[in-house]
């Protein structure tokens, strides 16, 4: 067996690759010509791929990684490995704040490919961190077409975020979903229909029936707020001044994040 370390960034690939910031360490073991892949520390499997130079990597939690290859990769692995993705989460905000320029083109995460619904959420911690609205609300309206026990809000776990602001943020955004998502079912519209087409008998019928409200779930509500306030600045707008601010956003304020109102509700 054949041993190879190498460093690649931690939280986002590309962007931190770039700042230069929290590397983490990967152990490379080569085994022959296999194409088994696992991976230690991580909450989400990494693709599993035939091409012994296709692997890359779709989780931000990533520590050590046993690949199996043929020999004659290994002077090559190391480079294709640091080109790594960008479909890893957004970062935390910290690093997502302190050059938004620079980090919205970086970090911006795109690929829907094998989506999970807590893929879709820090899609949507991401836009609102960046103040893209029209990312946030495509996401929302994207979350709530999507059919299945998996994309119920009360069946999401808690991720294994060891960023507490942003692990906040997805607490706060497992409420703005419930919210988003009730207001239509409270008009009649069940998500199991919502990619329907309905005549208005359809949807009075709808209407008639008893209606199945999203709850968030349990870890969300119990989740403290940050002991600091999280301040998100909308541009020139800046943020607001406390949570009590008539114009803060409700959701937010709930896990103490300091942003304007968000526009969260659609048709």
């Amino acid at each position: 067996m054949l041993q190879y370390d190498v460093m690649i960034a931690g939280d986002n690939d590309l962007m931190l690759m770039r700042l230069g910031i929290e590397p983490v360490q990967l152990s490379l073991k080569f085994l022959g010509r296999a194409t088994l892949c696992e991976v230690s520390s991580v909450d989400e499997d990494v693709s599993r791929r035939q091409e012994y130079l296709a692997i890359y990597f779709v989780n931000l939690y990533l520590q050590s990684l046993i690949f199996t290859c043929e020999d004659s990769a290994m002077g090559v692995l190391a480079s294709k490995i640091n080109k790594a993705s960008s479909t890893s989460i957004a970062p935390p905000p910290s690093i997502l704040l302190s050059n938004p320029r620079e980090t919205y083109f970086v970090g911006r995460p795109s690929n829907k490919r094998d989506d999970t619904p807590l893929r879709t959420i820090y899609r949507i911690y991401w836009a609102i961190v960046m103040n893209d609205t029209i990312f946030m609300r495509n996401e929302l309206e994207y979350f709530w077409f999507q059919k299945g026990d998996v994309w119920r809000l009360v069946n999401i776990g808690q991720p294994n975020d060891p960023n507490p602001e942003r692990l906040a943020m997805v607490a706060a955004i497992m409420h703005i979903l419930a919210a988003a998502f009730n207001r239509l079912i409270d008009l009649g519209l069940p998500r199991q229909a919502a990619t329907s087409i309905l005549t208005n008998e359809e949807l009075d019928d709808l209407q008639k029936k008893p209606k199945s409200p999203e709850q968030v779930p349990q870890w969300a509500v119990d989740l403290p707020p940050l002991e600091t306030p999280l301040v998100l600045p909308t541009g020139d707008e800046g943020a607001p001044g406390s949570i009590d601010d008539e114009d803060a956003d409700p959701f937010m304020a709930l896990k103490n994040i300091l942003v304007w109102r968000l526009h969260i509700y659609f048709t």
